[in-house]
């Protein structure tokens, strides 16, 4: 039963290879098609270069053609959602959330500072100006989003809060704080990952099968990596002669030599010169410990009619949990790696909290709090009789609000 396996899958393997070699290679179709397509061309033709080009690809390691749909304007075939997808899911749950934490510790500081600022032991005209500059800063600093500021306030109200006597608020002004740098750091990072060009590189040729040249430049920028990968998509759409691009590349990276060694055995593979192929997969084993190496060398070695190699390299790709019955019936390429943008820490952030925490300590030392009665005139602010109280059920209400707000101008946006 295995060899009955073994050699259906090596017809099926070179019915496929057969026909990837026949006429056009898929980039010649593609090019053909663009350039039928801007011409205006009539759509009983566009549907035929379609349908050839949806041939070609299925004899080729190129999985979908999301370009189709783009130009057609149609969904000409379903293209799985890709990690990108997943980020954008991502930030638009934390983008609301960070900005309800913002809006809650917006209030509380400004609470605080007028509380704080209107029970010091100055003349009420000192004490109205200080509380009046205190408040304006924290106004510009929302309005101009200066972050930096913000959280050097958190931390300066978190102090001053606590000199107030006002624990719980002290509590959530610094705790509140670091949660703000925590959600800004995924934000950020996830931001400029979405729009890195890495990023999409790595989703075309993971979910793609290839990469279009100007992405190769921008994501790989080293030119050796660049030919590399531009002989690599070439193979996969179908354009052989460009092993003699990697053939003629020198490196002494182990990963680049056991690429360009996998493009030349995947090369003399759908040339159907499984020997040759196979000297070359083997190379590449010795350089790589990838799946898709093996799962060439089980390609070649069932070619050859080799079955008990055959197998041994099946039960291999078995615990690496590689179901060969449902992979592709030829050879695979590897592409090469891209190094996504490294994770930046904001570290300037936090350095702004805890150096608003030495204000506060240096504004309590200068200003000093002093409440033997409490000032009948801020008792006159809407939520300040709250605040007062340690009640922080209107700030997790305000909060709530504009969590829900910020989601739905958020869906609202994205839907436009």
């Amino acid at each position: 039963m295995r060899k009955l396996a073994l050699f259906l899958g090596l017809l099926i393997a070179l019915f496929n290879v057969s026909s990837a070699l026949g006429g056009s290679s898929l980039k010649e179709l593609l090019t053909q098609f663009e350039v039928e397509l801007k011409k205006g061309a009539p759509q009983e033709l566009l549907e035929k270069r379609l349908a050839q080009i949806e041939r070609a690809k299925e004899g080729l390691p190129v999985y979908h053609l999301p370009e189709l749909n783009y130009l057609t304007e149609r969904e000409v075939e379903k293209v799985p959602p890709s990690r990108i997808s997943t980020i954008k899911a991502v930030l638009f749950a934390l983008e609301p959330l960070k900005r309800a934490v913002e809006v809650m510790l917006f209030f509380l500081l400004f609470f605080t500072l007028i509380f704080y600022f209107q029970h010091t032991d100055f003349e009420p005209e000192v004490r109205r100006i200080a509380t009046l500059a205190a408040v304006m800063l924290l106004a510009i600093t929302v309005l101009l989003d200066l972050k930096p500021l913000f959280l050097l306030l958190c931390g300066a109200g978190a102090v001053l809060a606590l000199a107030a006597k006002k624990r719980r608020t002290a509590l959530f002004l610094f705790l509140g704080g670091n949660l703000l740098i925590f959600l800004t750091a995924i934000t950020q990072n996830l931001s400029h990952t979405l729009t890195s060009p890495q990023l999409l590189y790595k989703v075309k040729t993971e979910r793609d099968g290839y990469s279009p040249e100007y992405l190769t430049e921008r994501a790989l920028i080293e030119p050796l990596k660049v030919k590399v990968e531009k002989a690599t998509t070439d193979l996969a759409l179908g354009e052989l002669e460009a092993v003699k691009t990697v053939q003629s590349l020198k490196t002494e990276d182990p990963t680049l030599k056991g690429i360009i060694l996998n493009d030349i055995g995947y090369y003399y593979y759908m040339k159907g010169q499984f020997k040759e192929a196979l000297k070359a997969f083997e190379k590449a084993r010795e350089l790589l410990d990838s799946p898709v190496v093996l799962f060439n060398l089980y390609l070649t070695y069932s070619s050859l009619l080799m079955v008990e190699k055959a197998n041994q390299i099946k039960e291999e790709l078995l615990k690496k949990k590689v179901d060969v019955s449902k992979a592709s019936p030829v050879p695979l390429l590897i592409h090469v790696p891209a190094q996504m943008p490294p994770i930046q820490i904001p570290f300037l952030l936090a350095l702004a909290l805890l150096l608003g925490v030495g204000v506060g300590l240096l504004t309590d030392r200068v200003m000093g709090f002093y409440a033997e009665n409490i000032n009948q005139e801020v008792l006159l602010l809407p939520g300040m009789r709250s605040f007062i109280n340690s009640r922080f059920q209107p700030f997790l209400l305000l909060f709530g609000a504009a969590l829900l707000i910020n989601f739905l101008l958020g869906r609202a946006v994205c839907s436009m």
